[in-house]
């Protein structure tokens, strides 16, 4: 056996599989019945079904395919398109952004899907999209990102779910590394949120007396819950005697292109259920919703069906959508002055007026179901701020004024 021979059996010998990647450069030589010689090596690994991908030289001699088998493994080694299925040189950067949230994002909750989905529908293939995968540069995604106008957050999701799926190609080989390492996203001004004052809160109940979804929009008001936690809410999640809502799901409007609009029971945006303690006015709403639900039962009959319990429904017992109480809250806004207003308001406007009564940041977020307290600082900062100068300032006058009663004192002596 010649040297060269030996070298691919030395290389087959000392070339180990890698993790997560496939174990190329593997090549082993042997002669065939029909007296020629063949030699196969590994050049790749298809993700598709989990195997090996194996190829073949032949030759009349033992040298011959020696020489050929050690061109091929040079090549393995020199072209990273070779250890996967995926030839970046022929992918578009759309075709895999499908790929991967079709196949790799599986795992994840129907709402985030339909979310990744549709920054890559908007935002991603519309500006990298017809780009081969193998020409995506940083430059390129830095230019994305300069030019979007959208708000911080929303540029902060997109460049997650990019750099996600550019991992995953790195991580299967069909990247060397990820092009949007590096990148910097771009400071937006973030957009004022428009809140409701003590005086905003008045106008609102007001505007929603007697509205069908009064009780609702006053519970969402004074609990910081979502809306998609405020139509999960069923009865077995409301502990009078204790005065808490417990809250551990959600239920989702998933809306795909091309389907129809469906409702989904999910865990909660952490993940974890949590305990909001609810003031005596909410309770005595709730109360009234239970007085409610039991009217409509009775005048639905036989075609009342709530089968989840729930707090808050329809006349026949069907969950309340999203879009109906989008509407409502746009309408009160209007009738307010202060259109601006939003659902999401309600939210803000609850973590606010819990600031500014004393509430502690710890059990503001806690409250509101945040997974850290940083994110709740990082959304409310300023506004703890303000209540601390507040705090200082009334500080201030009780020290004046006590002041001023020790010295007319004083004086009277």
């Amino acid at each position: 056996m010649d040297s060269t021979a030996n070298g691919i059996r030395h290389r087959e010998q000392r070339i180990m599989p890698r993790k997560r990647k496939a174990p190329n450069g593997m090549g082993s030589i042997r002669k065939r019945a029909d007296g020629r010689w063949e030699g196969q090596y590994t050049a790749g690994f298809n993700y598709s079904n989990g195997k090996l991908i194996r190829k073949s030289v032949y030759g009349k001699s033992q040298a011959e395919v020696a020489k050929k088998l050690a061109e091929k493994l040079a090549e393995v080694d020199g072209n990273i398109e070779m250890n996967t299925e995926i030839d970046p040189s022929k992918t578009s950067v759309g075709e895999w952004l499908n790929l991967w949230v079709d196949e790799y994002c599986v795992h994840l909750k129907p709402l985030t899907l339909v979310s990744y989905r549709s920054i890559i529908r908007n935002y991603l293939e519309p500006g990298l999209g017809k780009l081969m995968l193998g020409k995506l540069s940083n430059i390129r995604i830095q230019k994305l990102y300069n030019s979007i106008d959208v708000s911080s957050k929303t540029l902060k999701n997109i460049h997650g779910v990019l750099h996600k799926a550019l991992k995953q190609a790195v991580a299967i080989g069909c990247l060397k590394n990820n092009p949007s390492d590096g990148c910097i996203l771009p400071k937006l001004e973030a957009k004022e949120i428009e809140l409701l004052d003590s005086s905003g809160i008045a106008l609102v109940l007001k505007a929603i007396e007697g509205n069908e979804h009064e009780n609702e929009l006053i519970t969402a008001l004074f609990s910081g819950l979502r809306i998609s936690e405020l139509i999960a809410l069923s009865w077995d999640c409301i502990d009078f005697e204790k005065g808490e809502i417990t809250v551990y799901r959600q239920l989702l409007r998933i809306k795909e292109p091309g389907t129809s609009v469906r409702y989904e029971f999910g865990p909660t945006k952490n993940s974890k259920k949590r305990i909001v303690a609810a003031s005596p006015f909410v309770l005595g709403v709730l109360e009234k919703q239970m007085q409610k639900i039991e009217q409509m039962a009775t005048k639905a009959d036989s075609a009342w069906h709530n089968k989840d319990n729930l707090v808050f429904t329809d006349a026949t017992g069907s969950h309340k959508t999203q879009p109906a109480l989008y509407k409502q809250v746009k309408k009160t806004a209007a009738e307010i002055g202060q259109p601006g207003l939003h659902f999401h308001s309600l939210r803000h406007s609850f973590a606010t007026a819990s600031i500014f009564a004393g509430d502690d940041i710890k059990s503001v977020s806690s409250n509101l179901g945040h997974s850290t307290i940083s994110i709740t600082l990082n959304t409310y900062g300023h506004y703890t701020d303000e209540a601390r100068r507040k705090s200082a300032m009334l500080m201030q006058s009780y020290i004046e004024s006590s002041l001023k009663s020790g010295n007319e004192e004083h004086d009277e002596h």
